[in-house]
């Protein structure tokens, strides 16, 4: 999966699954839009989710401004959002286990 941060023209800012950039445009997939909530948040919420996008989105390049890879954390939730799967932070550590039974 390539995620990326796509702006486009209408001051949107989609993040997505880029399955494939030409010169005539980006196929996408997975769109979500990135909105700031007023507390200073920010949201995610399907893009175009009244349409068919079971073949991806095709957005055409001059609706481009430009492309950005997302951070990591924004990157990390959206990946849990589309596939279930949470991966924990790097300061995660497992329990002391004592075995029960074993004398």
């Amino acid at each position: 999966m390539d995620i990326t941060i796509i702006r486009v023209k209408t001051g949107e800012d989609v993040l997505c699954n880029l399955v494939e950039k030409t010169d005539a445009g980006y196929k996408i997939k997975d769109p979500m839009a990135l909105v700031p909530t007023p507390d200073g948040r920010l949201a995610f919420i399907g893009w175009m989710p009244y349409a068919d996008q079971t073949d991806g989105l095709f957005i055409p390049a001059e609706f481009v401004w430009m492309t950005v890879k997302p951070e990591s954390q924004i990157e990390t939730q959206y990946l849990g959002f589309k596939t279930g799967l949470v991966t924990p932070n790097k300061n995660v550590t497992a329990p002391q286990l004592n075995l029960v039974g074993a004398q």
